[in-house]
């Protein structure tokens, strides 16, 4: 292991149950996949490796066969195509990597995982996402006890970044002279700019002036939305905020379920062997953003920038970085709806 990846080990866990796995991870964390991806990446790298233990066989000796009986295998469990999906690009990953970054040789035929027709596999039906309409945000935002949930949700609503990079959003990203918001995209290592309402930055300029500060030890860091405990709100208390106030206002609704195997209950932290997937969610704020700015005509290219989403064909962004077309668009988009709020 270089030095590079020794830095990146010290700072960053990961166990996929096998030394090649690791590996493989560490060398492309940081290069072609940030650490929030490496982490998840490891979930779906060690079910794989686990299979393979199951049955006797090692990574480099494992044959293709082994890797359609582990889909197979994901598919009987319940598992939806796009679950089937991320398990086929990571084992993909790992052995794109032996051959062409090590000296080790792998006996799986790289050829046949390029033809696996994940659309053969029968799954169950994919978990429609569903924005929210203006309706249930404001009955949301009523049932949220403080300045800071319903600003956090605001921000959520409005700009659509994911439950992460909503919770590390630091006093020094909000830009006030121009209006715009510096988001980080933990999930591509990117860091890019939106614009904020007149209202909204109003409310974050009240907020940071005399509410911030009256948070424990929000002087020892500069996150704009503190936890009571000191340093920004963890990702399963940012998450039972939102679906509390969702359940009080009557807002809440199960859109499915799935089943959920023991080493993910482990990861998951829970007991049951089904896991419910609600209606209000932080992610359900990115949505919401999407469709209110599809519902305004935004173009395709113009919500994905928005979003820093990147094609699934292509790591080339639509816009370049530097462009303000989507930023015109936007900022019209709120000036807009919160006039009508106003009317």
């Amino acid at each position: 292991m270089n030095e590079r990846n020794s830095e990146i080990k010290d700072k960053l866990e990961l166990n996929t149950r096998s030394k090649l796995g690791n590996e493989y991870l560490y060398s492309e964390c940081g290069a072609t996949i940030s650490r929030s991806t490496a982490k998840t990446y490891q979930s779906y790298l060690r079910g794989y490796i686990e299979h393979l233990d199951e049955n006797s066989v090692e990574a480099l000796t494992a044959k293709s066969q082994n890797v359609r009986s582990y889909l197979k295998k994901r598919a009987r469990q319940g598992k939806r195509k796009a679950t089937l999906r991320s398990d086929l690009t990571v084992i993909k990953g790992l052995y794109k990597w032996i051959r062409l970054e090590t000296e080790k040789e792998a006996q799986i035929d790289y050829l046949f995982l390029e033809n696996i027709d994940i659309e053969r596999f029968r799954t169950p039906p994919a978990i429609e996402r569903e924005p929210l309409n203006k309706s249930e945000l404001e009955a949301l935002y009523d049932e949220l006890d403080t300045f800071r949930d319903r600003l956090m949700v605001t921000v959520g609503a409005e700009l659509g970044p994911r439950n992460i990079d909503l919770r590390k959003i630091r006093v020094g990203d909000v830009d006030f002279e121009n209006r715009t918001i510096c988001l980080s995209d933990t999930k591509t290592s990117d860091r890019y700019s939106l614009p904020i309402s007149d209202a909204l930055s109003v409310e974050l300029k009240h907020w940071l002036t005399l509410y911030r500060p009256t948070y424990p030890s929000s002087e020892d860091h500069d996150y704009v939305f503190p936890s009571k405990h000191g340093g920004h709100l963890s990702e399963s208390r940012l998450l039972a905020i939102v679906k509390e106030a969702a359940r009080n206002a009557g807002i809440q609704e199960n859109l499915g379920e799935s089943k959920v195997s023991e080493r993910e209950k482990d990861v998951l932290g829970i007991d049951s062997d089904v896991r419910k997937w609600k209606k209000v969610t932080v992610h359900a704020l990115r949505h919401t953003f999407s469709h209110s700015m599809e519902e305004a005509g935004l173009s395709p290219e113009a919500r994905r920038d928005a979003l820093n989403h990147k094609s699934t064909e292509t790591t080339e962004k639509y816009y370049s970085s530097n462009s303000t077309e989507y930023k015109e668009l936007i900022r019209e988009l709120l000036h807009k709806e919160r006039n009508n709020e106003d009317n």
